[in-house]
């Protein structure tokens, strides 16, 4: 069975305003914050990449603020478009500073509205089956 999935669609002008808007509360509402070039090429860089269903990469060293960065991209367009944002990190550790530190102080600072979940456990992480299984494919156990 095939899911039908929606024709990639670009960034309405509604949306870039929001992402914008975004940016500017959190320049505005956050001590300290200094604008980084790098970090404003990262939000173009996921806003075109969500915005067209397409895929960017994003690779910088620690504390050049790649969370902010695609927070500031990913919670507006997700919120706009009415679909979850889903943030996959390589550590445990980043996992809790994104629950516990960046994202609520990205979301009292731009005033946007986001519920925030972790989803932990062996069976959460993604693997060629579980990936057919979302997918609606069954997996061949003999293949892998």
């Amino acid at each position: 069975m095939t899911e039908k999935v929606e024709a990639p669609r670009a960034l309405t002008e509604d949306i870039k305003t929001g992402i914008r808007d975004a940016y500017s509360k959190l320049q505005a509402n956050t001590p300290g914050f200094s604008t980084r070039r790098s970090q404003s090429q990262m939000i173009g860089v996921v806003s075109r990449a969500l915005g067209t269903g397409g895929v960017g990469v994003v690779e910088a060293p620690t504390g050049v603020g790649k969370s902010l960065g695609y927070l500031t991209a990913g919670v507006p367009i997700a919120l706009a478009s009415k679909k979850k944002l889903v943030i996959s990190t390589g550590t445990v550790a980043l996992q809790s500073q994104l629950v516990e530190r960046d994202i609520p102080n990205f979301l009292k600072s731009t005033g946007l509205q986001a519920t925030v979940a972790l989803a932990k456990g062996r069976t959460r992480y993604l693997c060629t089956r579980n990936a057919a299984e979302a997918q609606g494919e069954g997996v061949q156990e003999g293949m892998f």
